[in-house]
Formats: C-alpha cells, sequence, structure tokens
C-alpha cells in the first residue's frame, strides 16, 4: 500500500472542478490529469491508498474494486512518466555536476555558477567568458532565478499599463512579448516590462514593482563589470530588494505563441483553473529544484491564477496590424 505520507513527500496535487495539476517534485514533471484522477490524486495525500480508494469510490460513484484498480493505475502512470525533455530557449540552468550549486549553460557550455548558500555568481572556470560581450545576458539569465531564491515571484513577460493596471504578456522566447508590447505603447499605453514581471510579495493583490526590471538589469551589468574586472564572485543580496518602491495591479496575463498569429485582431480566451496554472507554471522563473522550492513554486503559481484573469491569447499576423488591433483590444478592455 501507499502512503499518503510517500505520495505527498513525492507529488504536489492542486484539484479543480476543471481536473488537476500534479508535480512531481523527485523529477519536475508536472501533469494535467482529468477530474477523477485529481481526485484519486488529492485523496492520495491525504491518506494511503486504502483510504484514497473509499475516497474515489465515493466521489465517482463506483465499486470498491473498480476504485481500487483506479488508485493504483494512477500511480503506476504517474511513476512510469517519462521524464521531460531539456527546456527550451538558449539558456539551461541546473544543479552542477559538483552537487554544490547551480550552472547557467549556453551553447553546451557552462559559462556561470551560482553558489549556495548566499548565492554568489561566478564564471565557471573553465568557461573563458570573462571578456565575452555576453557575459552581462548570463548574469541577466540567472537574476530572476536567483530571485526566487530570495523569495520573490518573477514572470517572464513584457507590460505595460492602461489606465493604472497592468496587461502582461506571456510566452517562450520568440512569441512576440516585447513587439505586442511596443505595439500597445505606439496607441497610448505606458511601457513598464520588456521581459520581467516582479510581483509584489507582501501586497493584498497581484502588484507589479514598477522598477524591479530595471533595478535587475543594473544589477546584472554591475555584476559583469565587476566579474570582466576580475571579481572571483560577485554577491547577490541586493536581488532581495528588486520588488521595493512602487507598483500596480495586475489586471490579466495573456499567453502568446507565436504559431497561434491569424486574423486581424486580439482573440482572447480565458484559460480555466487547470489551463492556467499550466501557463502559469512555464512561464514563472524556478531557481532551485529542490522540493521545498517546487512547493513554494506552485503555491506561488497557484495564488496568481487564483487572482489574475488569464487568456490565451491569438495576436494578428503581420506588424502593420498589430497597432491598430492594439487600440481596439485596449477600448474593449476599459469600457
Amino acid at each position: 500500500m501507499i502512503s499518503g505520507g510517500a505520495f505527498s513527500e513525492r507529488y504536489v496535487v492542486r484539484a479543480f472542478a476543471s481536473g488537476g495539476v500534479v508535480v512531481d517534485l523527485k523529477t519536475g514533471n508536472y501533469f494535467q490529469v482529468d477530474l477523477s484522477a485529481a481526485i484519486a490524486c488529492a485523496a492520495l495525500v491525504d491518506g494511503d491508498a486504502a483510504a484514497a480508494a473509499r475516497t474515489v469510490a465515493q466521489r465517482l460513484q463506483v465499486t470498491p474494486e473498480h476504485a481500487q484498480r483506479f488508485v493504483a493505475d494512477t500511480c503506476a502512470a504517474l511513476d512510469s512518466a517519462p521524464v521531460r525533455g531539456t527546456p527550451t530557449g538558449p539558456y539551461h540552468f541546473h544543479p552542477d555536476a559538483s552537487g554544490d550549486g547551480y550552472g547557467l549553460w549556453h551553447a553546451g557550455k557552462r559559462v556561470l555558477v551560482v553558489t549556495p548558500p548566499d548565492h554568489d555568481v561566478s564564471v565557471a572556470p573553465e568557461a573563458g567568458v570573462e571578456g565575452s560581450p555576453l557575459l552581462e545576458f548570463y548574469v541577466r539569465a540567472v537574476a530572476p532565478k536567483i530571485m526566487f531564491t530570495r523569495g520573490l515571484s518573477v514572470l517572464h513577460a513584457a507590460s505595460c499599463a492602461v489606465n493604472g493596471a497592468l496587461i502582461a504578456f506571456a510566452g517562450q522566447s520568440g512569441a512576440g512579448k516585447t513587439t505586442t508590447v511596443r505595439a500597445f505603447v505606439q496607441q497610448g499605453a505606458q511601457p513598464v516590462t520588456e521581459d520581467l514581471l516582479v510581483l509584489k510579495p507582501d501586497a493584498p493583490a497581484p502588484t507589479v514593482a514598477m522598477g524591479g526590471e530595471a533595478r535587475a538589469h543594473a544589477w546584472a551589468k554591475q555584476a559583469a563589470d565587476q566579474l570582466a574586472a576580475g571579481a572571483p564572485r560577485v554577491a547577490s543580496t541586493e536581488l532581495a530588494t528588486m520588488s521595493e518602491g512602487p507598483g500596480l495591479p495586475l489586471g490579466e496575463i495573456l499567453f502568446l505563441d507565436v504559431a497561434r498569429r491569424a486574423r486581424a485582431e486580439f482573440e482572447a480566451r480565458r484559460l480555466n483553473e487547470v489551463e492556467g496554472l499550466l501557463a502559469l507554471i512555464a512561464n514563472d522563473f524556478l531557481g532551485d529544484a529542490s522540493r521545498e522550492a517546487w512547493r513554494q513554486f506552485i503555491a506561488s503559481a497557484s495564488a496568481l491564477s487564483s487572482a489574475v484573469k488569464l487568456f490565451e491569447a491569438t495576436a494578428p499576423l503581420g506588424i502593420t496590424a498589430l497597432g491598430p488591433a492594439a487600440a481596439r483590444y485596449m477600448s474593449s478592455w476599459t469600457s
């Protein structure tokens, strides 16, 4: 029998009326599951397999034998799921082979090392990138991950302000986040961020630190200059302060995909709870692969998904169509 402690030690479960999300803390996999599997997984977190089977039998109105098989099959499916492949994007950040800290990799080469417990940043000895023009971009890439370890939530998103509230555009590199925000700005919106959305941790509602991205980039430049000048390590303590200062409420997040560009208008489909949480997981920064960090990561993403409107967006095809479509979308958003 599976004990509730063993299951809850390995998995985090978020169950909703539309289904659920299960995160494997051992592998970093995360899954969308249907409502029946979400019920079974949530019950396994609270008790052992026998107790979970009783819950499943009652909730799904099936026989005890069927419920037992379903719980066993659900556990087997989760345990045998293949590990996800290498994340997309030019930079990869994962535990160092030495077991001491994390390494930032670019084009198959380790370029930076982040060393615990203070999360100091240093150039990988074998990299030879102290004089590289990319060094500042490497430091920029690790900054939001270090900010996560210091208690801040940072989204990979561009944003602009309309009538005192933020519209954020998230998506993988190349999705058109920055281009889309610039089109909105040309139509009267106020630019806020081009890449990083730093959330204020103690705000009663999701709120973005207005100067967070600029300060993070300024820290990255200063740190890169120090490393280029021969500093063996650079402290990252200042990154804990990136959420300080004035903020604006986060109104909605639109998730862009370069494959969803068509027609002449912005089209937005409201995501349900499961879809929204999965989208946030894919666009939030995780800076530590430990079980405790994953639990913090999922908790912050879940809180954000329940407090902000999340949409799958289809943007117009072609730059010339973006401006007029942005103006019409802002008009509908503020009406």
